[in-house]
This record gives C-alpha cells, structure tokens and sequence, in this order.
C-alpha cells in the first residue's frame, strides 16, 4: 500500500441505495475509463483557467483496493488511525449510474466552490480541492464490497461509495495557478472595482476646484500587484518603495469575501475620518484613501489572493496608482475655505456635547441585553470624535457586536455586562467589518487583519455630581449605569424623576450633558430613536440620587 500515507484527506464517500433485486455493482473497465474522463474534463475546464494547463489524473488500482478496505467494515466517521488523511465529505441518497452520479458532484461542486476565497457558497468544500489540485496525480472510486444497510435502515441493499485522490495537496495554498499567475479579476469585477473607486473621487467631503478624471483599469500595474501578492508579504513592495507607483492593500477575513465590501471595509472608515485640512485620518493610516482621491492618479490595476498568516485565513487586495506624486501634500486644489474650530464648551454652567458633534447617532440594543455595549460603544466614539476633532458626529462606528461576543468573563453577551470591560479592550473593530446581530454568537479568534478602532485604555469617574459635570466639560461624554422601571419604558418627553430610592442598577447608557437651570443629565439611551426625545431621556439630576446614577461612571481615554 505505497499510497496509504499520502491519500488526500477525503473526499467523496458517499452511500448509494440498491433495491434488493439489485445485484452488487463491480467497477468495471469501462467505468475507469468514463470516470478518468470526466475528471480530467471536469479540469480542464475550470474557471479560472488553468495557467499553462493541467496534468492529467490516472485511475490507481492501489487505491481502488484501499477503498474496498476501507468500507469492508462500512467506515464512516471516526476513521481509523491508519487512514487519517482520509475525511468523509458527502453521503448521497441511491443514484443508478456511478460515473454519472461523480459528474454530477463534480459539477455541483465547481458551481459553489470560489476560487479567490478558496471556500464554497452554501456548503463546505474544503476537499473539492483535491479533486482540482494540479499535484493530483492519481484517484480511484468504488463501491464497498459489505452491505452496509445498517447506515440506513430505511432502505436495504445500501452500499457506499468512495473517491480518494493523490497525493495529499498543500491546502494553504491554491490548487492551481490561474490563467494570469495570481488572481486576476474578471471583467465584472473590473467594473465593480473602477465604479467603486469613481463614486469615491466624486463623493469627497470637501470638493475639487476641478472635478477628478475618471480612473481606468491599467493591466500592467493589475499583473504588478499579482507577482507582488505572490509571496502573501503584508509589507510595501519594492516598486512602491522605490516611488515607481502608488500601492495600498486591503486584507479581509476570507469566509463571506465580498469584492464590494472589502473595499468599502478597508475605505470607508478612514473617509470618514479623513481631515483634508489636516491631512490626517486619525486614528487610520491615510495613504489607501488618499491615493484613490488624488488629482494626478489616472489609472488603477489590482490583485488579490487568499493568504494565510499564524493560523488565519484572509483575502489580500493589493492595488496599484499611476502617476505616483506626493501623498503629504493636499490631493486637489479646492475653492472651499476651510470651516472655523467648533465653539468650546463653556466653562461654567450646563453643556451638551450634541452642540459640538461629538456625539455618535442613537442606536437600537434591540432584544439583546447589550446596553453595556452600546454604552461603551458610544463612549469610545465621542472620545474619538474629540481627539480627532471631526465634526461628522457618524465619523466612528463601533462594532458592539464584537463587544458582545468576544468580551468577558464578567460580560455575558446578551445576558448582561460591564462597560468598563469593553473599554479595557482598548481595540475593536467598526460596525462595517462585524454588523450587529442582536444575539451573543460564537466569538471565533478576530483576525487580526481586521480594520481596528483603538485608544489608550478607561478609568472610572469619581461618585460625586460636581465631578460628573467637571467630567463631562474636560472629557467629553461617558458611560454611566442607572436603575430603569415602570415609568422609564414609557418616558416621551420633559425630565424624568425617580421617586424613591432604586434597588440598584441594570440599565447602562451614555451621559452626553447637564442643564444647569433645570438640573437635569441629558441621557443617549439604546433603544433607538423613537424612544424618549428622539432617543434620549433628561433625567432630574438630584443630589439623593434615587437612580443609582453617580455609582458607576466610565470614561474613555483616547
């Protein structure tokens, strides 16, 4: 058994339904031939295509009698230790034709199975790739020679059926070359990509003096950035280095890969925090957004190929600019003056950080016990809003449901938390990469490619009300936890009292102000807009402090 350590790790087994009238089928000649054929077809055709062809897959009889060995005993799964390369993949119901049956899989495969992701749409097809891997070599599929009726007892007369290839392929990496080397982009996608970066040069905050030429695709720096992505190197290239062209690369989580996503994910939030001003996009790195918008930059080519790097999985964009010109100076001339400084809080009296744009727009926990996270959500946004000074209250979007799927121990997802816990992450990615879900889920290890929001760390706020207003003119909004019942759910309007003394916390929000005259918090609740007044609640800011207010209060250092 030469091939027994280097069979792929599965891939077809699958049981297939007799009638008892039904005869044991043999493999035949014929039918060695007529499946050869129609997996070497099946290869040859793939898309994309093969770079410089394919090899041509033999039938092994060693491996033929390896699956009878295999199924003698109808094996399934757990398999045993001298065949641990070998993994199960399918089980169908009773097809009469064997060879048309391995089409039909191969073709239903190849239909869900995306190449630049290396994953499938709505199943796993993980080991379809041995099927198509050009260091395949050699293959075998048969029938088990043992009634196995006993894996389906609604049936008899079951018997299963295998494929296994070889030798083991590298499923790090592609299980061919495409037709362009690396991974080209078709034509559909050249469109998505240049209609992309388009509506970016047309929709910048601050407008040209002259409206920016259109980009076209450039094929040259396209096959550029293929040879560059060749070696998974995060780094700058040599030719971006040197100033031959302009570079910015995009990474993005490989499972539900999306052309269009992945630039917006990568874009998006260091538009908005883009200063043309300033020329800053803290806390980004400017350089990907800055390139797309500059004046000079005509023609754009791009790449991509899924790498993998200490254990994750992640699609690596690599495009490139032409004409390369300097990035730290203003992209395009504008006829725009630029805006004063927002008016400073005043020293003295009531302040309301919604004046300043410093607060994040109200949105909804929905049934999820998240309020924790949505409290420290908008505290990290407002702390960012005030480092950076940006005045699109929207600039930063905190992903909570990372928050609520990835904190702990003390938090529990849906089931309570700590905002402070949250804030002592000191990182999270935006709301674009990990929409909010509503429900705990499962935190798989974030990968560390992900766009990240970050600042220094969190401190509590000292339980005194004179510190609470100190606190908010110095440092602008933060978290705090109070008591809600009763009247509170139904709260539309005016300024809430509490009556009596609570019995402790359970709610947790965002203290964006106080009103001297009428001695009131302003309070950015978690229910959405239609709560309260379009969100928020105006809570009596007594010093007996019935709703547990000035117990628990976090703020954010940026």
């Amino acid at each position: 058994m030469k091939y027994l350590d280097r069979i792929v790790p599965l891939v077809l087994l699958i049981c297939l339904l007799f009638g008892q009238s039904e005869a044991l089928y043999e493999v035949t000649p014929t039918d060695r031939v007529t499946a050869t054929n129609i997996l070497n077809t099946h290869r040859a055709n793939l898309t994309p295509k093969p770079y410089g062809g394919m090899n041509q897959v033999s039938w092994s009889m060693d491996l033929e009698n390896l699956i009878y060995q295999h199924t003698a005993n109808c094996a399934s799964n757990p398999l045993p230790a001298t065949y641990a390369n070998v993994t199960t993949l399918i089980y169908a119901q009773y097809y009469p034709n064997a060879t048309a049956f391995f089409d039909l899989i191969l073709k239903f495969y190849k239909d869900q199975y995306d190449y630049f992701t290396k994953g499938c749409k709505n199943t796993d097809c993980y080991y379809y790739e041995a099927a198509i891997s050009n260091s395949t070599t050699q293959f075998a599929c048969a029938y088990s020679k043992t009634d196995c009726t006993a894996l389906n007892s609604a049936y008899s007369g079951v018997y299963q059926y295998a494929c296994f290839f070889s030798p083991y392929p590298n499923y790090s990496d592609y299980p061919y070359k495409n037709q362009n080397v690396i991974n080209s982009f078709s034509a559909a996608d050249i469109d998505v990509i240049l209609n992309y970066l388009n509506n970016e040069r047309n929709t910048t905050k601050v407008k040209p003096s002259v409206p920016l030429s259109k980009l076209v695709w450039n094929q040259t720096l396209a096959d550029g950035a293929a040879e560059y992505l060749e070696k998974c190197d995060y780094r700058q290239s040599e030719d971006a280095a040197y100033g031959y062209v302009l570079e910015s690369t995009i990474s993005t989580y490989a499972p539900g890969y999306d052309l269009y996503n992945s630039f917006n994910g990568g874009v998006y939030p260091v538009k908005l925090s883009y200063s043309y001003w300033d020329k800053t996009c803290s806390p980004y790195l400017c350089d990907p957004y800055l390139y797309m918008i500059k004046n000079t930059t005509q023609s754009v080519g791009c790449a991509r190929k899924t790498c993998v790097q200490n254990g994750y999985a992640f699609v690596q964009t690599t495009c490139r600019y032409y004409p390369p010109a300097p990035i730290r100076i203003y992209p395009f001339p504008t006829n725009e003056v630029r805006p004063g400084p927002p008016p400073a809080p005043e020293p003295t009296g009531s302040i309301d950080w919604r004046r300043f744009n410093k607060v994040s727009p109200v949105k909804n926990q929905g049934g999820c016990g998240s309020c924790w996270a949505f409290s420290a959500a908008g505290a990290i946004e407002s702390a960012l809003l005030m480092k950076s000074n940006q005045s699109a209250p929207d600039t930063f979007d905190v992903s909570e449901q990372e928050f609520v799927s990835c904190t702990g121990p003390s938090s529990q997802g849906c089931n309570g938390g700590w905002p402070l816990e949250a804030m002592n992450r000191k990182n999270v990615t935006v709301e674009s990469y990990t929409p909010y879900q509503g429900e705990t889920g499962q935190c798989s290890d974030p990968s560390p490619y992900r766009p990240l929001l970050s600042w220094s760390g969190a401190e509590q706020v000292k339980q005194d009300k004179n510190t609470f207003v100190q606190a908010l003119k110095d440092h602008g909004p933060f978290s705090i936890c109070l008591y809600v019942g009763g009247d509170f759910y139904s709260y539309s309007g005016g300024v809430y009292e509490y009556k009596k003394m609570s019995p402790g916390i359970n709610h947790a929000v965002l203290l964006v102000g106080y009103d001297l005259p009428g001695d009131y918090w302003i309070i950015k609740n978690s229910w959405g807009e239609y709560y309260g007044e379009d969100g928020y609640i105006n809570i009596k800011a007594d010093v007996d402090d019935f709703g547990k207010i000035l117990e628990y209060g976090y703020r954010v250092i940026a």
